[in-house]
């Protein structure tokens, strides 16, 4: 009796001790990789915040350099079009005369995501001119907000940044006007 007793405990043991069944691990490794996709698709937004939140303080930056360059000397640059960090070009007159350490480049430095700089009074390429002493610093966000004072639109607001944004995709503006 005793003998029947410990072989049925026995083989009670041995099934406790199997270990994980193919479908338990399977569910287990879908539901991990359900959340990993969740993470990683949060983690992909804040990156892309986090490049526009850069973009608009190199257009801050940019201004407030081209304000002293003004300021200092009575006049805006010229016309320059894409800002490009190779030395040449009306922007690098900021480097020149250190009122920039260099010329901010895009965070995400590939395809369209680029910074333009237009002197309003010498726009041209199709847009129409602006008033003399205007100028804009150009960007396109990956996240843009119609509720941002400084978002354009290509249907309303200022005839040249409509220009911009529909020639050039450009969805945000800093500028003196």
């Amino acid at each position: 009796m005793y003998r029947l007793l410990a072989m049925k405990y026995l083989s009670t043991q041995k099934n406790k001790n199997r270990g994980f069944t193919l479908i338990e691990l399977l569910v287990v490794i879908s539901i991990i990789s359900f959340l990993a996709s969740i993470v990683l698709a949060s983690v992909n937004s804040a990156r892309s915040k986090a490049r526009d939140a850069q973009r608009k303080s190199d257009l801050t930056q940019m201004r407030n350099a081209l304000e002293l360059y003004y300021l200092n000397t009575g006049s805006l640059l010229g016309t320059d079009g894409w800002i490009v960090p190779e030395p040449s070009g009306t922007m690098h007159t900021l480097v020149e005369s250190k009122y920039l350490p260099v010329l901010p480049q895009d965070p995400k430095g590939t395809g369209f995501f680029r910074y333009q700089y237009w002197s309003k009074a010498n726009i041209g390429n199709g847009c129409p001119m602006g008033q003399a002493n205007t100028y804009g610093f150009y960007a396109k966000l990956e996240n843009p907000s119609s509720s941002d004072p400084n978002f354009i639109s290509t249907t309303v607001g200022d005839p040249v940044d409509q220009c911009i944004a529909t020639q050039w995709q450009m969805n945000y503006k800093l500028g003196n006007n």
